[in-house]
């Protein structure tokens, strides 16, 4: 991830789109054949001197004018005046960020493939695993483990869907000149911008997009859910591992103290979560950037450059970390048993409730188990023996009362439901998100 932003990429997509576009104002016989052919050829790195580079960049504070520069005095006389014929710098600075994204969406889509694959294997494996649902973080119903990570899935899932959406978003390239009239560019500017943008793999969209960044911030966003998603996971993790709880821990290199040998810090996870509260931080940045004045405003765009950069790196490593978390994640299902039995009975009042409101109305069944969870409470008696004692309960089911993890509703089906539902979208999710060169998808 951070290779695709390095430097030298940035400067190489750079010089790229030079390249294309002398070769297609070449083609339409805009600029002459021999200076294109000069400039392809010289507008690669290697072939520049770095050091000239660097020193340009000391004498001017625009972010392409420098290397221009150095591009004009290695092509020579001859071709100099046709490098860079018409565009704007915004042109070249936004289309290779659009190169450097769809990059980066790519390696993201295929990890988060993998998480799915990894929570589809897990939620499978302990479909029927009872524990404690827990709401205001206080025990609350049993439900299975399978379906906790069910529910990781299917966000998961819906990531995948958003990464296509967003891979669709991301085939616009950038030349307008510079207000977005195209006018430099002469009568034949369509067909430049069209040839220029589909040498990257680009296509030309209807209106130049230089002051319109709802497309960025919306990648933006997708960026921050992914931390986000990330995070909740990684805060799963920190908080079930503590050991008043135990029942997922990470495994892999263990997370020792500095002074306490018998600690096993979740370490991983932490680091998870500090990422994306870092990413997510930069999302509101992204969303400022949008509100640009007039035709082009600076402020705006680099505010929002540098943040989409460290926006991607943060969610594609988080989305890799956080396959490695669920690969290496320990699971005690003895200790959610023990958990769950923890709260007794009292974790069959909503069953209590509904099944006396069938011959007392759910009202008067409320009033009646909240009696009888105020005299276990006072007496200690088990709620079976209290249960016994009254008339009104003869009919309850008494395994249930002995195993509160029976009580799981459709907890297993609602995990085979998902599962299956989540083989169908994988099946039919494209194994990369982007097309090679040439084919459509």
């Amino acid at each position: 991830m951070t290779a695709i932003f390095d430097e030298k990429a940035r400067l190489g997509r750079w010089l790229a789109f030079e390249a294309a576009l002398a070769a297609s104002q070449a083609e339409l016989g805009v600029i002459p054949a021999a200076a294109a052919q000069t400039i392809c050829r010289t507008a690669r790195l290697d072939a520049l001197s770095l050091e000239e580079i660097k020193e340009a960049y000391q004498e001017s504070t625009n972010s392409l004018v420098p290397l221009l520069g150095v591009l004009r005095r290695h092509c020579g006389p001859e071709a100099a005046d046709y490098v860079h014929y018409g565009a704007t710098t915004q042109d070249v600075l936004d289309t290779a960020e659009v190169l450097a994204h769809r990059q980066a969406l790519a390696i993201i889509y295929g990890d988060l493939r993998q998480l799915a694959e990894r929570l589809a294997a897990l939620a499978g494996r302990h479909r029927s695993t009872p524990m404690i649902g827990r709401t205001h973080g206080q025990h609350a119903l049993p439900i299975t483990l399978g379906l906790k990570l069910a529910g990781w899935l299917g966000e998961c899932l819906r990531h995948l869907e958003r990464c296509g959406r967003q891979a669709r978003a991301l085939r616009y390239g950038q030349l307008g000149g510079a207000t977005g009239t195209l006018a430099a560019l002469g009568p034949r500017a369509v067909e430049i911008a069209e040839r220029t943008l589909q040498r990257l793999g680009l296509e030309r969209p209807p209106l130049a997009w230089h002051n319109q960044r709802d497309g960025m911030a919306e990648l933006a966003a997708l960026y921050g859910l992914l931390l986000s998603f990330c995070e909740k996971i990684a805060g799963e993790v920190v908080q079930l591992s503590r050991p008043e709880i135990g029942e997922l821990t990470e495994g892999g290199p263990r997370g020792v103290s500095s002074t306490m040998p018998h600690k096993n810090n979740p370490v991983a996870s932490q680091r998870l979560a500090a990422l994306a509260r870092h990413g997510r931080a930069l999302v509101p940045v992204v969303l400022e950037a949008t509100a640009h004045e007039h035709e082009r405003d600076a402020r705006r765009l680099w505010s929002e450059w540098p943040a989409m950069a460290q926006l991607a790196v943060y969610a594609g490593t988080a989305v890799q970390r956080c396959v490695g978390l669920c690969d290496n994640l320990r699971i005690d299902t003895q200790r959610m048993l023990a958990n769950l039995r923890a709260s007794g009975e009292a974790m069959l009042a909503e069953y209590l409730v509904f099944a006396l409101a069938e011959r007392h109305g759910r009202l008067a069944a409320q009033r009646l188990v909240r009696q009888l969870l105020e005299e276990r409470e006072l007496t200690g008696q088990p709620l079976a023996d209290l249960l016994a004692q009254r008339s009104e309960a003869q009919d309850l089911d008494p395994a249930l009362l002995a195993h509160p993890e029976a009580y799981r509703g459709l907890a297993e089906q609602l995990v085979d439901d998902a599962l299956a539902q989540a083989a169908a979208a994988l099946a039919a999710a494209p194994a990369e998100l982007f097309a090679p060169a040439g084919e459509e998808r």
